[in-house]
């Protein structure tokens, strides 16, 4: 989860967004917000899901490529 957590705050940055305006945005709380961004929190997939494509991300589940 630490790589979501660090998406978020990547992509967050990156579209000039505050964690207000994230959260007015993707419809979770400011709190919660803050909480996942700080990693003291677990996010839950649909949390994910929502805060991820308020950033213009998606979430794909695919094979994992054999080695």
């Amino acid at each position: 989860m630490d790589t979501i957590y660090k998406e978020i705050i990547k992509s967050r940055q990156e579209k000039g967004l505050s964690v207000l305006q994230l959260a007015e945005k993707s419809g979770c709380s400011f709190k919660s917000i803050y909480i996942w961004e700080s990693g003291k929190g677990n996010i839950s997939f649909e949390n994910a899901e929502k805060v991820l494509s308020a950033l213009g991300k998606e979430i794909v589940i695919r094979n994992k490529e054999e080695k």
